[in-house]
């Protein structure tokens, strides 16, 4: 997609990794995995998970008709509980393959249909092209084609109240599209909460509710959740995010309004169940029509830049078979799951951290049962941010020490008369007006930081996504100017005796 943010990778891509001897012989149906390949599996995940600092990992394999491997990783929280396929975690964007089943099983109910505009359900709904009103069907939010920008997604609303979706729905109002809708394929999040809030319109039910009574129970679900205050906390996987290399708990805001596109809760039981639902086996005729359904993409606009094409909540690669993705990322939990239709496999992996590493995981291992090379990909950004800022807020930390020391024994030297107050002079003021501009600029360019480093998203988003490290980093940089100009100033103005004369 043109101009793709490098935020955009927490829900598309994979990171950097070395290449993996994964070539041989390709799964075949109704084959068990040997003991070697259990352990090629583990060693490859345990290694990943290591250099992606993940605390806890949930791993699923599935064919049609069994769980072909099913593990899990690490620990599920600050009591080192270790995660087992019963442990809950936030999924992310893959939620939104839920949501695309819901506005398909009501379409095939004749409730509403694909190719309605959205203002026959939410009618107050406006968003601009150009100073126009351009049409916009539900089918432009299915798949991705509305124009609504990527950078929404920073303006999420907190909320936890029933009326959380509506709010944020809200904030699109008056949106002022990135293109034509229907001309091409670009990623928002909040598409799929329209869609969300579209279903409660039409059905007259809360969009839990709904998802509950006529997906989750029908599908034998129970271990699926839309809302946290319905999960069994015990259960509930712990969020962790990175702060200088190490995993840290973190308690991320709850934006309920979000569901629809990244908020369901599901085990790696459920997960199993999923998958091979989405494989089309064991399921009554009006799910695997809907499943298939919501598996054909979007033929109508160019492909993506990796060739994919995207359908209900799943992206489209035609390889030497289809295999249909898509990855999810919540502040502090990540997923990604992977099928290959044809072969009838599916993987799954859940985690308690948002790494890129678990796309990695997961691609990598259906790279492996595909009996392909795993392939590189981008790097870790979180991993990257927070080592960059561990450097810098190392280098902040260990200047700001040695200026407090210098400045604690220049304070020290008044005290014994080998420092004097000299006065202000021209150049000393002239000095002080340049750092009066120049403290103040520093700091702007540190808040637009966002701006190269996050595409523009507001800090409030970054604060709750980025590595904390960041801002020790910010601050660390920020405090060391003040320090050092504050320094300067005094060593000016308070000469040592028979000092060299300090010059502008």
């Amino acid at each position: 997609m043109a101009a793709l943010s490098i935020w955009t990778a927490l829900w598309f891509f994979y990171p950097i990794m070395d290449r993996v001897s994964g070539e041989g012989s390709p799964y075949q149906s109704g084959q068990t995995f040997e003991s070697g390949q259990i352990d090629s599996f583990d060693s490859f995940i345990q290694k990943k998970m290591e250099d992606g600092k993940i605390p806890g990992l949930s791993v699923t394999i599935v064919d049609k008709k069994q769980i072909l491997y099913q593990k899990g990783f690490g620990i599920a929280d600050q009591t080192k509980a270790p995660v087992t396929p019963e442990t809950l975690f936030e999924i992310g964007s893959t939620s939104k393959a839920f949501t695309g089943l819901g506005i398909l099983l009501l379409q095939e109910k004749g409730r509403l249909q694909m190719t309605d505009e959205i203002t026959r359900y939410l009618p107050s709904f406006a968003a601009t092209f150009q100073g126009t009103r351009p049409k916009l069907t539900l089918e432009n939010f299915m798949y991705q084609t509305s124009g609504i920008p990527f950078r929404t997604i920073g303006d999420i609303p907190v909320a936890s109240g029933e009326d959380a979706l509506e709010q944020t729905v809200k904030v699109l109002d008056n949106i002022e599209l990135d293109f034509l809708p229907g001309t091409k394929f670009s990623y928002a999040t909040l598409n799929y909460d329209v869609l969300g809030l579209v279903i409660e319109k039409v059905t007259g039910q809360r969009f839990d509710d709904f998802i509950r009574s006529e997906l989750l129970t029908p599908l034998e679900m129970n271990q699926t959740f839309t809302r946290r205050a319905d999960v069994d906390q015990q259960k509930l996987a712990a969020g962790y995010k990175l702060l200088f290399g190490q995993p840290q708990p973190y308690q991320a805001p709850e934006y309920r309004g979000n569901t629809p596109a990244g908020y369901f809760i599901i085990s790696g039981y459920d997960l199993a169940k999923w998958l091979q639902i989405q494989l089309g086996e064991s399921t009554p005729v009006w799910v695997r029509t809907l499943v298939h359904a919501s598996q054909n993409p979007n033929t109508q606009v160019q492909r993506d830049y990796d060739g994919s094409l995207y359908a209900s909540g799943w992206f489209a690669y035609l390889k030497e078979s289809t295999e249909l993705s898509h990855g999810g990322g919540n502040p502090n939990y990540s997923s990604y799951f992977v099928l290959n239709p044809d072969k009838g496999l599916g993987v799954g992996i859940l985690a308690n951290m948002n790494s890129s590493y678990t796309q990695e995981i997961g691609q990598g291992i259906m790279d492996m049962l595909m009996g392909r090379a795993v392939q590189p990909g981008t790097s870790d950004q979180f991993l990257q941010v927070d080592r960059i800022a561990g450097i810098v807020t190392v280098i902040t930390g260990i200047s700001t020490l040695v200026l407090l020391i210098l400045l604690a024994k220049g304070i020290l030297q008044i005290r014994t008369g080998t420092r004097r107050y000299a006065g202000l002079h021209g150049r000393l003021i002239m000095r002080m007006l340049v750092m009066a501009v120049l403290l103040p600029a520093l700091a702007y360019l540190l808040y637009r930081i966002n701006d190269i480093v996050f595409d523009g998203l507001n800090w409030s988003f970054v604060q709750v996504w980025a590595p904390a490290s960041l801002f020790y980093a910010l601050y660390g940089i920020w405090g060391c100017a003040l320090l050092f100009c504050l320094y300067d100033l005094f060593a000016r103005s308070c000469p040592a005796a028979n000092s060299p004369k300090l010059t502008f």
